[in-house]
């Protein structure tokens, strides 16, 4: 699931039509080291969230039915216990990105909003969701290629992703015949990246 994938799929003229949210060049925060969401991330969380609505219609269904439902950072915390990190500096860097992730999720879901035809009703939590995902499994690169703006490259790779496990007994295979990976949780219950024991990914 990449960038390149998501600005050639039906989504392209979504794109193409809201540069300030999707392309770098006309993004006034991409040039701020402490903007949230850069243009690629919010090209990649889009095309998650839509291969999400279309459920088993979509390729992605195995991989996005295995992504965790909620992610424990520090946006996601009680006002309680952010007062337990008794550190003022951090309190105050993170009231900042509290402040960039309510206007990210906000500029995405209001643009989202006049799509109808391709997205149906994203909610604040999804679009925090997709960021979620994006930040915790992304992988980016420079490309070279620009398009739309853009000249890096992100993606969200399952079998890399399905790596990203606790220590638990677990086994790899390569299906011949249907030309699929097979990543299997021996242990009794599964843990980590799934909730799933067994995954298959072409």
């Amino acid at each position: 699931m990449t960038v390149s994938k998501a600005l050639h799929s039906e989504l392209r003229p979504i794109f193409i039509a809201n540069p300030e949210v999707f392309s770098k060049e006309c993004n006034p925060n991409y040039w701020h080291s402490t903007s949230f969401a850069h243009p690629i991330d919010n090209i990649i969380a889009t095309y998650l969230l839509h291969e999400k609505q279309k459920a088993d219609k979509s390729f992605w269904y195995p991989y996005v039915r295995l992504l965790p439902k909620s992610f424990d950072w520090l946006i996601g915390w009680s006002k309680d216990e952010y007062l337990e990190l008794q550190d003022l500096t951090l309190l105050q860097d993170l009231k900042a990105e509290i402040k960039e992730v309510s206007l990210a999720c906000t500029q995405l879901q209001e643009c989202l909003r006049n799509y109808e035809a391709l997205f149906s009703a994203i909610s604040m939590e999804e679009i925090k969701w997709a960021y979620g995902v994006v930040y915790s499994r992304a992988f980016c690169k420079q490309t070279g290629n620009c398009v739309v703006g853009n000249d890096e490259e992100s993606a969200l790779v399952p079998l890399a992703d399905s790596f990203n496990h606790e220590n638990v007994d677990t086994s790899y295979g390569y299906e011949e015949a249907e030309e699929t990976v097979e990543l299997e949780d021996d242990s009794e219950q599964s843990s980590g990246c799934g909730t799933d024991n067994d995954s298959d990914y072409a």
